[in-house]
């Protein structure tokens, strides 16, 4: 990630295990449970898409809003849409206004 990415996400540039990143996955029963790193500062919101060839990627949002951040993981189940499609799974991190 470079290092003007490190601020919205809440990492620390100096430290490779401090990331954003998606941290499991499972599909069970046509839910998708999605677990990724977070920080108790910041703001997330679960993306999907499902082609990774795109330039630029287009990542929608999952129409779930945005989450306080309760670290050290968070967590999301979402239903398999009914198109069938595969989907990739992506976070984003943003800052609370007034920080």
């Amino acid at each position: 990630m470079p290092d003007a990415a490190e601020y919205p996400a809440d990492t620390d540039p100096t430290d490779d295990a401090s990331r954003l990143e998606i941290a499991a996955y499972r599909l069970a029963d046509g839910t998708n449970r999605v677990e990724w790193t977070a920080q108790n500062s910041r703001f997330y919101e679960l993306l999907r898409q499902t082609n990774l060839v795109e330039e630029p990627p287009a990542w929608s949002d999952t129409g779930l809003g945005r989450m306080r951040g309760v670290g050290p993981t968070m967590f999301l189940e979402v239903e398999s849409p009914a198109d069938g499609d595969v989907h990739i799974w992506g976070v984003r991190a943003s800052v609370p206004l007034g920080e």
